[in-house]
């Protein structure tokens, strides 16, 4: 239930919360949070209880109307639901705007499948934001990694990493097309981590391990979240 949870900050809500306001603009499915049909059969009053949450956060007035506050939320909650699409950072989940090309929408899980924080940011915040938080990403390449973007590891250089935890210097990148078909997606996955000093990669989904180029990892950073490379920008 949402009242078991100290969190209160009224930039976080609650799936509860989030179903509730998607509804407001016609959309079911809010991509990458738990199907809310799970929510509704464990607790069939979990309408009320939201909207009683977002009236307390200002996003709804007293008569229940949606506020000033409370539109700009909901109109980022609706581009969030019909972006073409999406990329997971670790635990931030991005949407494309269609009306601000420069902006994306942040959808981070602050608490395990249950709270959430949804923010319109700039493309280029959210890089440094990760810059700032990952040193996987602020590391210095090493000499020879001008030479290669990726190289395939022997067998034996996959069993050392396989038989080593991957310590808390990760990243992970998934990419979804939500334009692949009308019933599918297509689906890209990397997972980035250090072994001493070097950086490897993994292609999760053939299960394909690499050392990494620190300008690749950077490549696709850029890639993945649409932004123009520096020396495209700094020529227009």
């Amino acid at each position: 239930m949402m009242t078991e949870t100290k969190v209160t900050r009224n930039d976080v809500f609650h799936l509860y919360e989030l179903y509730l306001m998607a509804e407001a603009t016609e959309n079911e499915v809010i991509f990458g949070l738990p199907d809310k049909s799970v929510y509704a059969i464990t607790d069939p009053h979990y309408l009320e209880t939201a909207k009683e949450a977002i009236q307390e956060k200002g996003i709804l007035d007293e008569e229940g109307h949606i506020s000033e506050g409370g539109f700009f939320v909901i109109k980022a909650l609706q581009e969030y639901a019909t972006s073409k699409k999406y990329v997971q950072l670790n635990n931030l989940m991005i949407a494309f705007s269609e009306s601000e090309p420069d902006e994306l929408i942040v959808l981070t899980e602050v608490e395990n499948q249950t709270y959430y924080q949804i923010k319109v940011i700039d493309k280029r915040l959210v890089l440094k934001d990760l810059f700032d938080s990952l040193p996987i990403i602020q590391r210095e390449p090493l000499s020879d990694e001008t030479e290669f973007t990726l190289k395939k590891l022997r067998n034996r250089e996959r069993r050392s990493i396989l038989e080593e935890e991957v310590g808390e210097n990760v990243l992970s990148i998934a990419v979804f097309d939500t334009n692949a078909g009308q019933t599918e997606e297509e689906f890209a996955q990397w997972l980035y981590f250090m072994e001493e000093d070097k950086l490897c990669a993994v292609n999760v989904e053939e299960e394909s391990y690499y050392r990494a180029s620190q300008y690749w990892l950077m490549k696709e950073l850029f890639d993945s979240l649409e932004i123009p490379y520096p020396q495209e920008s700094e020529g227009k």
